[in-house]
């Protein structure tokens, strides 16, 4: 058999004009200083996913901030911190996590995209008091949210892209996810009900 016809559509960056209005969008309606502005779309290339995470690591680490109706700069803004990639900006973005946030969201990324309380509990039992709080650091940082309307008898999450799951992957020791996918795999065997 023959495959049919594949169809490419190739998808091209956003042109200056629809980044910036996304900028604005991002800010609600602010702006931001013509410097900062063309720095921060500059390193962005039209790729609306890395403008949201660039915003996302300036608010994570203090230098963007809400000023009444808008938002600002708190100081200059310095190159170094805008990574040149996607995955450098959500490294640094999970990097600057809380110790147990950053862990958590690593347990989180060897489960898979989709997770519960329950699943993690199993990978860090002495830390089980804390699991919330890491929780809600990770949904309120956006890495994270919740599935479902919250009716879940066992609440889910899910990554909110499957980039950022990679990312803390990428960040567990190769000895270290050896460790982590045994645990998640006793757990399975124990935890999980149903067919074979």
């Amino acid at each position: 058999e023959t495959m049919p016809d594949i169809e490419l559509l190739p998808v091209v960056p956003l042109d200056e004009a629809a980044s910036e209005r996304l900028l604005r969008a991002y800010l609600d309606g602010a702006e931001l200083d013509a410097e900062s502005r063309d720095l921060l779309l500059g390193r962005a290339q039209g790729n609306p996913f890395f403008l949201a995470e660039l915003l996302h690591l300036l608010v994570d680490r203090g230098l963007l901030r809400r000023d009444g109706d808008g938002w600002h700069l708190a100081g200059d803004l310095p190159r170094e911190v805008l990574p040149a990639g996607v995955q450098a900006v959500l490294a640094a973005r999970i990097d600057g996590l809380s110790p147990l946030a950053r862990s958590l969201a690593r347990d989180a990324s060897v489960v898979g995209n989709r997770f519960s309380c329950e699943m993690l509990r199993s990978l860090a039992p002495g830390a089980a008091e804390q699991l919330d709080t890491a929780l809600d650091e990770l949904v309120s940082r956006g890495i994270v949210r919740p599935t479902g309307d919250g009716a879940e008898a066992i609440p889910h999450f899910v990554f909110t892209h499957a980039l950022a799951r990679d990312v803390a992957y990428a960040g567990i020791p190769k000895r270290e996810r050896a460790r982590r996918h045994a645990t998640v795999a006793r757990w399975a065997i124990d935890g999980l009900k149903g067919s074979p």
